[in-house]
């Protein structure tokens, strides 16, 4: 932004100005203006407008990809080479996106071999050679899937049979201390020889007259 320049402006009636003006980029996009009078109060703010000309577009190579996603077909992806298509206006861009970019969101099979061998001069071998090691990668990817459910299910067993082997030594430990309790309980009331054993006594007779 330039330093801050005393200007007079035709629009006040009797103080200076003190503006900060910032020119026009080159491609005109924005402008902004910010006034303070002498004692360095703002004054109200001009209304900012922002304009847009135009977009540059580039269009870029199209090259054989790899993703394992595109089951039938080759694969296609964008490579770093580009043609310059020059400059439109942003309304015109705008439009001719909007009305074709849902037409060339999915390209068939067919398309996509079209585009890359006719259009971009890929060999042929080339796309098939894509083409097979897509077919790897996806066969990769489904044995990595059913080798994992195949471990899950082995570590739910193991799970399973832990969680099982610990009950069942629970209950086994549990009637062990049971049955030694009882043994310990019974010892107990053996009796002892030459101790005094306690005996009930004898009812009183009970007379009525």
């Amino acid at each position: 932004m330039p330093p801050l320049n005393a200007v007079n402006d035709s629009d006040s009636h009797s103080h200076n100005l003190i503006g900060a003006t910032s020119d026009r980029d080159d491609s005109e996009h924005s402008t902004f203006r910010v006034l303070v009078d002498a004692s360095g109060k703002p004054l109200p703010k001009t209304p900012e407008k922002v304009r847009f000309g135009s977009v540059s577009v580039r269009e870029y190579e199209r090259i054989v990809g790899d993703h394992p996603d595109c089951r039938v077909g080759p694969p296609i992806a964008i490579g770093w080479g580009f043609v310059e298509q020059g400059d439109r206006s942003l309304d015109n861009f705008e439009a001719e996106r909007s009305t074709n970019r849902r037409k060339s969101i999915r390209l068939t099979s067919i398309t996509r071999r079209n585009i890359l061998h006719h259009l971009y001069g890929i060999p042929e071998k080339e796309i098939r050679m894509s083409e097979k090691e897509v077919q790897i990668i996806l066969q990769n990817r489904v044995a990595t899937n059913k080798q994992t459910k195949a471990s899950l299910k082995i570590e739910e067993a193991k799970e399973s049979a832990r969680r099982k082997f610990r009950r069942v030594f629970s209950a086994k430990r549990f009637a062990s201390g049971l049955e030694k309790a009882m043994r310990d309980s019974s010892r107990s009331l053996v009796p002892v020889p030459g101790a005094h054993q306690w005996q009930p006594e004898a009812p009183e007779a009970v007379y009525s007259c």
